[in-house]
């Protein structure tokens, strides 16, 4: 596996991680931000 994709596995489950962490919160401006991308 090249650099690349390692860098892009860590990136995709580093959001799925923030997204499931901010739907844990029950926060609804976290869920929002999480789910538009961080732009609020």
């Amino acid at each position: 596996m090249s650099i690349n994709k390692t860098r892009g596995f860590l990136y995709k489950l580093a959001r799925l991680l923030e997204d499931w962490q901010a739907l844990s919160s029950g926060s609804g401006k976290k869920v929002a931000k999480s789910a538009g991308g961080g732009k609020l």
